[in-house]
């Protein structure tokens, strides 16, 4: 089951969030800090524009936010930040709610991205279209 975080999910968002960061390429350019993770994670929950989702058990969370357009300020566009997931296909699940929660708050679009791994036809599957590593979709 896939809920919104709280503050009490912290703690184990930051584990998650560790097992994110050195199974992706930012291990290769900086370091992991769990109170810097923490302090990442509160900001987002207590946005009004960001969120943080949890699927119960620890299998996985994801977190994403809204922000205007930088070409027309009226548009909003709705982006992934990260999504781990410790079972496989559990990122499906993850990458549509929060084009769900996107929509909710307005979003006329998505964006998520990925670390290098093909998984493009996952994306091209649910009707993103690709743009170098990044993906796109009109919600």
């Amino acid at each position: 089951m896939i809920r919104t975080a709280g503050f009490d999910d912290i703690p184990a968002l930051t584990d998650m969030g560790e097992k994110f960061f050195y199974g992706s390429y930012h291990a290769q350019n900086t370091t992991f800090d769990y109170e810097s993770f923490g302090y990442y994670l509160t900001g987002l929950i207590q946005s009004d524009d960001s969120d943080v989702f949890t699927i119960t058990d620890g299998v996985g969370f994801s977190s994403s936010s809204v922000f205007a357009s930088p070409f027309n300020m009226a548009e909003l566009i709705g982006m992934e930040h990260m999504i781990y997931v410790a079972v496989p296909g559990k990122g499906v699940m993850l990458l549509k709610h929060m084009e769900k929660w996107a929509k909710t708050k307005g979003a006329i679009c998505f964006e998520s991205s990925f670390d290098g791994r093909d998984i493009s036809n996952i994306y091209t599957r649910l009707g993103y279209s690709s743009n170098g590593s990044n993906y796109i979709k009109r919600l």
